[in-house]
């Protein structure tokens, strides 16, 4: 599995509106980091953090569990409805779409774990921090720099969970960060 790097998040270097617009520039050439350190700047604000509140709200929806009737089917059903706060963990699905609807792209990777109460193999979303991404044009592809080396993310690949709100061919353009700073 590749490893991150840790987050560095710098604070203070947008006091200039050439700064800003640099980070703009970058984000429409497909990379990403100076644009999400950007990003994390402008959500302590409270009128950004109203706009992602409202967003985010979709995660606290009710999920209602349906399944075929037949003892098979009921307990794969159940099993999956006890799984789902495991499963469906809300901090990372909250990030996963804050990256996706302000600069356009989330990316998380699903990893398995084993349940220690039940034994079930349960899968887990790590989302990546978009200042290791970045889209390659040629390959039409995002990648990740890890600390084992660039990863080229196949969005057919099901290792992957891709959310681009806005497409996934520069979809970015059309981002959050672009209309609030």
């Amino acid at each position: 599995r590749p490893v991150e790097h840790a987050a560095a998040v710098t604070v203070g270097e947008w006091e200039t509106v050439a700064k800003v617009k640099q980070a703009l520039q970058e984000q429409e050439m497909g990379l990403f980091s100076s644009v999400a350190l950007l990003a994390e700047a402008m959500w302590p604000d409270e009128k950004i953090r109203g706009a992602l509140a409202s967003r985010h709200s979709i995660t606290g929806l009710p999920i209602e569990f349906k399944y075929p009737e037949g003892e098979d089917h009921e307990e794969i059903g159940k099993a999956a409805e006890a799984d789902w706060p495991v499963i469906g963990q809300e901090t990372e699905l909250k990030k996963w779409l804050r990256w996706g609807w302000f600069i356009g792209i989330g990316i998380a990777e699903k990893l398995w774990e084993r349940d220690p109460k039940t034994g079930r193999w349960l899968p887990k979303m790590k989302v990546w921090h978009p200042r290791y991404i970045s889209y390659r044009f040629d390959l039409q592809r995002y990648q990740i720099v890890t600390m084992d080396g660039i990863v080229i993310v196949d969005p057919q690949d099901p290792k992957w969970a891709i959310f681009a709100p806005y497409g996934l061919y520069r979809g970015w353009m059309d981002s959050l960060v672009r209309t609030l700073w």
